[in-house]
């Protein structure tokens, strides 16, 4: 007599090996509402910081200061594994020198403070020190950040 494994239980093997294999990422389920009334190139102080602008771009959308400009190439929703640790949403974004169109650097961005000004981000090819990325939206595709010195 031939034993086999009811349907039912291999539909549910392969349902939880999917799952598994998938991982769960809450990362991407964090849909933050698109600031507005942002400060664009208008320089601020927050405490002690200099912000030099504040912007919220969309993919392919740029902004420049009529010296250098930032594109946003593209966003990269978050990467979940079972046994490892999950990867946050980032944002690809160009700088480029205005009066030429090149590239002066791109820099692969999570949400947080980075330094432009290390040399495997930008070095000394940008006027800013600092970016803080406030938030990214996989769904609509747009990356909220201001830029410091």
């Amino acid at each position: 007599m031939k034993e086999s494994i009811p349907m039912s239980v291999k539909y549910i093997l392969i349902l939880f090996a999917m799952l598994v294999s998938s991982g769960c990422c809450p990362q991407n389920a964090k849909l933050m509402e698109r600031p507005a009334n942002l400060r664009g190139w208008k320089p601020y102080q927050l405490g002690t910081v200099n912000i030099e602008g504040a912007f919220v771009l969309t993919k392919g959308e740029h902004t420049d200061n009529g010296k250098v400009g930032i594109r946003v190439l593209d966003i990269y929703p978050a990467e979940c594994k079972l046994f490892s640790e999950p990867v946050p949403a980032k944002a690809k974004l160009e700088f480029y020198q205005v009066s030429s169109s090149d590239t002066l650097c791109t820099a692969t961005l999570g949400e947080g403070s980075i330094g432009l000004d290390n040399p495997n981000v930008c070095g000394t090819k940008v006027e800013w020190t600092t970016m803080y990325v406030n938030g990214i939206n996989i769904r609509d595709s747009w990356v909220s950040f201001d830029l410091r010195k």
